[in-house]
């Protein structure tokens, strides 16, 4: 069994070495490596934020009746596998478009400027969504919530 220190760092060690393989390496292999990594960052993070939420009723991930309905007029309706991808998704594309200022063709084209200032927005974006969303998981749920009456 794994150390729980080591166990809690894994997810952030493959983010960070896969962003770092992604982002600083010439070879197509050790970009793919370096993605794979990200994709299983992004994955492991996911599944334990869901299991270790504290609102997992009030998200529709476990307990719900059919008389607890969502009301589709205030939310936006997104898949859940899409609404959780949606910050990795930031955090890649502003990755991708790092990488495509590198390019000598692309620099002739469009402002290299403007492409890394986006690049850094979508990174903080994504960073931001994910540093919001685990502070909301992990907060302490008034008991209420869960003993709410249709």
């Amino acid at each position: 069994m794994i150390p729980k220190p080591i166990y809690e760092a894994l997810p952030f060690c493959y983010f960070f070495a896969g962003s770092a393989l992604w982002l600083y390496s010439d070879s197509p292999t050790q970009i793919i490596a370096g993605v794979l990594l990200f994709c299983a960052s992004a994955l492991q993070w996911i599944f334990r934020t869901n299991y270790r939420r504290r609102d997992r009723v009030a998200a529709n991930i476990i307990g719900r009746t059919q008389n607890q309905k969502i009301n589709p007029k205030n939310r936006l309706i997104l898949p859940r596998w899409l609404y959780e991808v949606l910050p990795f998704s930031y955090i890649a594309l502003g990755y991708i478009l790092s990488n495509l200022t590198q390019l000598s063709q692309w620099q002739l084209i469009y402002s290299l400027d403007l492409a890394l200032l986006s690049s850094f927005m979508l990174c903080t974006a994504g960073f931001l969504v994910l540093l919001l969303r685990g502070v909301h998981r992990l907060a302490k749920m008034p008991v209420e919530v869960f003993n709410k009456q249709p």
